[in-house]
């Protein structure tokens, strides 16, 4: 099989960026997928360049540590800057989970997928939090 061409082809292009960080920080690509990631098939795909959807570029942003809409950008044509080194996951335990790995696959995901939202989500409220705290004048 031949592997397309990162310099023209941008899911080659995401695929190499993926590989790269991942070596570059010693991550497995189950690591990768414990971190809220997608599953380590998808990972697969990612990495030999074959298309996947937005739910899991997403993902793939959680899982890596990645800003999110890193790799959309990636596909898109841009050069987004990636961290020198993995950041710590989203601080979303999902382990807690009594037998968490037990449950189906697909219920698995939902609930990454969900806590991750979740995640979003509040990031989105202390950001607009900060910015308030920026635009008020101190009591006083």
């Amino acid at each position: 099989m031949n592997r397309p061409n990162s310099d023209t082809d941008p899911r080659a292009h995401l695929a190499h960026k993926v590989t790269t960080f991942r070596d570059r920080n010693g991550l497995a690509q189950s690591t990768v997928t414990n971190r809220g990631g997608p599953s380590v098939p998808t990972i697969r795909r990612i990495e030999r360049g074959q298309p996947v959807d937005q739910a899991t570029l997403t993902k793939l942003d959680l899982g890596l540590g990645w800003a999110p809409g890193t790799a959309r950008a990636i596909l898109d044509g841009h050069d987004p800057a990636l961290p020198d080194a993995v950041t710590p996951a989203s601080g979303i335990t999902i382990g807690f989970l009594p037998d968490f790995e037990q449950l189906p696959r697909l219920q698995q995901e939902r609930i990454r997928a969900a806590a991750y939202a979740a995640a979003v989500e509040k990031l989105a409220e202390v950001d607009a939090a900060r910015a308030q705290d920026v635009h008020t004048p101190p009591n006083g």
